[in-house]
């Protein structure tokens, strides 16, 4: 029931998409992230790693791939049905695309029953930063990402989820101070780094079947929102923040930062992209050009990689190779763990 819930809401994305992938929008989102189509009128809008790059089509699955990666998400959704653990609740809450109040409820409850999680707890601060009528109860148990800020404090994500808050209800203001706040933090993390392994672990107990069917990490590859870049892409676009001194100061300082050490590969070309507009020296819109056609052709290569590795024919190598990728991921970021594996 999920997976035809989710192929129906990526069907009413499709023309969003395409506009993301036109010239233009290209250069501030490469990677196919897909902005949540109720929600395009608000400034925290919710997107999604893709399961391959734009210019990596899913077309270019072939027809066996295809159809393991379909039955891998079947047998994936039967599994989760009656799952009670922490670890299997925020999976499931995470693959639910179009059930707000049970992808709200899981993710919560997934948080309660492992409190000191921090990637649970980023799950669902980012999953609720969306205003919602009626809102769902999960999200209205707590202030999920003002919690995430106390817990996180030398994190810049969650601050950038409170600035687009703050925007949202017209609190301009504010939302430059929240900026301002995010860009003095030495990190920039949405924990999607820390997601794939952890996913791939749960799918792999909850399935054992499909253990060494590798096509399943396409599944986590697109899965995982990523709000805080989504919000940080439309704080610097443009609008009353950037029309502050202060504003485009914190937008130009935190997008000089991201693009360095977001955990993230489309985090770090959104920040190079915004620190491309907003560069005032000619010397800093090249060096900013340059990283961000660096980190594009870093990103094709990863997802080519990728999808080659889903269809392989010797599905163990392929499992560990992928198993090494997301080992490093879960350390490191997916810029030094795609440079490292990635071939």
């Amino acid at each position: 029931m999920r997976r035809a819930q989710r192929m129906a809401h990526e069907t009413a994305c499709a023309a969003v998409e395409a506009f993301m992938t036109a010239p233009t929008a290209r250069r501030w989102l490469h990677r196919a992230s897909r902005f949540a189509c109720g929600a395009l009128l608000s400034i925290a809008i919710g997107s999604a790693h893709a399961a391959v790059l734009a210019e990596q089509s899913a077309a270019e699955l072939d027809e066996a791939t295809r159809t393991r990666l379909l039955q891998f998400e079947t047998d994936l959704d039967a599994a989760l049905v009656s799952a009670s653990d922490a670890a299997s609740l925020w999976l499931r809450g995470l693959f639910t695309r179009t059930d707000d109040e049970a992808r709200a409820h899981d993710l919560a409850t997934a948080h309660r029953l492992a409190p000191r999680e921090i990637l649970y707890l980023a799950s669902l601060a980012s999953e609720c930063q969306v205003d919602r009528v009626p809102r769902p109860a999960g999200c209205a148990e707590s202030d999920w990402v003002a919690k995430w800020v106390s817990v996180d404090g030398d994190n810049a994500a969650p601050w950038v989820l409170l600035a687009a808050r703050s925007l949202r209800i017209r609190q301009p203001e504010r939302a430059v101070a929240d900026l301002v706040q995010a860009a003095g933090k030495p990190r920039y993390d949405e924990y999607w780094n820390r997601s794939v392994d952890h996913g791939w672990t749960v799918m792999r107990r909850a399935v054992p079947s499909r253990a060494e069917d590798a096509s399943g990490v396409l599944l986590l590859w697109r899965t995982e929102p990523l709000a805080a870049t989504a919000a940080l892409q439309v704080l610097c676009s443009g609008g009353p923040v950037e029309a502050s001194d202060e504003g485009r100061d914190a937008c130009r300082r935190l997008a000089g930062g991201a693009m360095s050490r977001a955990d993230t590969l489309l985090a770090r070309r959104t920040a190079a992209a915004v620190s491309e507009r907003l560069a005032t020296d000619g010397a800093d819109k090249t060096r900013a050009r340059r990283t961000l056609d660096d980190l594009t052709l870093a990103g094709r290569t990863c997802g080519s990689w990728l999808v080659q590795e889903a269809g392989a024919q010797e599905r163990r190598a392929a499992v560990a190779r992928l198993q090494a990728w997301m080992t490093e991921l879960a350390t490191s970021d997916e810029a030094s763990a795609c440079a490292a594996h990635a071939r």
